[in-house]
């Protein structure tokens, strides 16, 4: 079974190992980012955070719903019982059974006795490949999201030991939050710096008017998310670092222009992790299709 299906498809069976290595690594981590994004970094449902969030919360339930399906098919046990898997507590003792049961020997009702693949033969190697697409993907998501970042303002009652003064006194606050109307592919201190490179400038082409910093406005904030969530879910994952790791080459070329040589360290540094991971990309496991 491919991990597509395997983590998708309702049909089939898996062993305690399948269940516990997308468990454990994908789908629970999955939860808890959606979770932190939604609940704790979002301040309203119209942040876009929230949305993510409840984006990798669904995606995630579904994928949690998939693999206990195909397990409790393993014990010879209706897949209706996946549905505890939403009861809060009540999931606790279905995964605990999940992960400990032994399935049934040979054919049941549900199909043939799932066939294991063969491992990769360093286990060293493939949990490195699992840290770098990690550590890639949260790197490129949490710097898309924080595209979406803004401040709001507010007037807060002034406290005189620790308590709402009774005089109407009142001082301004910000606060941080995230909403697509904050949205800022490239931020605002550096605007006026590319502004003033010729390379930068906008060009006429057969009558078309072309404004390459306003173009890599709008699209950089989108493309690290959309690049993030397909390594991190394992997506074409050689391509699309190939992708990420264009993406940041562009953003040294301007690095460059605008002598900022902090960033484009970092970048060199993000560049070679790239490279890392597309030669252990032979060794990359749970990954969702795993062709390109």
């Amino acid at each position: 079974m491919d991990d597509f299906k395997l983590l998708f498809s309702l049909n089939g069976r898996i062993t305690r190992s399948q269940y516990l290595l997308n468990y454990f690594l994908l789908i629970l981590p999955l939860r808890i980012c959606g979770l932190i994004l939604a609940h704790i970094i979002s301040k309203s449902p119209n942040d876009f955070s929230y949305f993510v969030g409840i984006i990798l919360i669904l995606l995630s339930a579904w994928m949690g719903i998939a693999v206990a399906v195909k397990r409790l098919h393993d014990l010879d046990w209706s897949g209706w019982l996946a549905i505890i898997e939403m009861i809060p507590f009540a999931n606790l003792l279905l995964v605990g059974a999940l992960c400990c049961l032994r399935g049934t020997d040979g054919t049941n009702r549900f199909g043939d006795e799932p066939i294991i693949d063969q491992p990769p033969r360093n286990l060293g190697l493939t949990y490195g490949a699992l840290l770098l697409r990690l550590w890639l993907a949260v790197r490129a998501i949490q710097t898309g999201i924080e595209k979406y970042a803004g401040t709001t303002m507010s007037d807060q009652p002034v406290t005189i030991d620790g308590a709402a003064n009774s005089y109407g006194l009142s001082a301004a606050s910000s606060a941080k939050e995230y909403a697509l109307s904050h949205y800022h592919g490239v931020p605002a201190a550096l605007v006026d710096k590319f502004k003033a490179e010729p390379l930068m400038k906008s060009y006429t082409v057969m009558g078309v008017h072309i404004d390459p910093l306003k173009i890599y406005d709008i699209v950089l904030g989108p493309a690290l998310l959309v690049l993030g969530i397909t390594i991190l879910l394992g997506i074409a994952s050689r391509t699309s670092l190939f992708l990420l790791g264009l993406l940041y080459i562009s953003l040294t070329w301007g690095l460059i222009l605008i002598k900022q040589d902090d960033g484009v360290s970092w970048l060199g540094i993000h560049m070679i992790m790239i490279v890392m991971a597309l030669m252990l990309a032979q060794y990359n496991r749970l990954a969702i299709f795993k062709k390109w």
